[in-house]
């Protein structure tokens, strides 16, 4: 939703680079990670960069500012799950991955149940799916995204969270 036009998109590209940045910013903030003067350096750039992205909206300056501000607090929101999951590091990594990827499945059933009902009742339906298409379904869902999740939990247990958002 929030990248409607290739302007757009590249922003939000730009905007996502500030991952790191923002994670280590929350992990000072809130876990009292400490940090170099380096980073804070590092931080400061890359709040600066998301403000000069903010302030080139382009031609559609509105809609654009919008596509960005979403683009920032999904910036935020994973910076926030990086914190918490560090927080809970000392539990198995396969029970963190697992509740949080049955969690994320929960809240999105809702809207994958009205987004089936809609289009059955606007006479669509859902476009069947080959098996070569179930099979690549998986191969993303739990080997690609399962295992960098698992990983990615993982490594909060040995390394300080705004190391690991690097």
């Amino acid at each position: 939703f929030g990248l409607r036009t290739p302007a757009i998109a590249d922003q939000g590209a730009l905007v996502q680079a500030s991952i790191p940045a923002m994670t280590a910013l929350v992990a000072v903030l809130w876990l009292r990670e400490r940090a170099s003067s380096l980073r804070w350096l590092g931080i400061a750039l890359s709040v600066g960069g998301v403000l000069i992205v903010f302030s080139g909206s382009g031609s559609d300056g509105q809609s654009s500012l919008f596509g960005n501000f979403l683009m920032f607090a999904s910036v935020v929101c994973w910076g926030l799950y990086t914190a918490l999951a560090k927080r809970v590091a000392g539990f198995d990594s396969l029970v963190i991955t697992t509740a949080v990827t049955g969690t994320g499945a929960l809240l999105l059933s809702p809207l994958a149940g009205y987004e089936i009902v809609t289009a059955n009742l606007a006479g669509h339906g859902l476009p069947p799916l080959p098996l070569i298409g179930w099979a690549e379904l998986l191969y993303l869902g739990a080997i690609a995204s399962g295992m960098a999740y698992l990983l990615y939990n993982a490594s909060l247990r040995h390394l300080d969270a705004s190391e690991v958002g690097v």
